[in-house]
């Protein structure tokens, strides 16, 4: 049986973000750790990730997310 583990759940809960820009994101960075750590800039130099995206992707892991569940 394959494996489907890969990361792509949390990065789907972010706004704009679904199965398609998860894995362009894990292929782009590598790991759920480096998008974590990515800066805007460098999340919106990848292929099909919009600046919006970006700064959705950044605010979602550097935010506290208060009130969002």
């Amino acid at each position: 049986a394959k494996r489907r583990t890969l990361k792509h759940s949390s990065l789907e809960k972010i706004k704009g973000i679904g199965p398609a820009k998860a894995k362009r994101l894990l292929s782009a960075m590598g790991t759920l750790a480096a998008i974590k750590e990515a800066t805007v800039s460098e999340l919106s130099s990848i292929s099909g990730i919009t600046d919006t995206d970006a700064y959705n992707i950044y605010n979602y892991f550097h935010t506290d997310n208060i009130g969002e569940n």
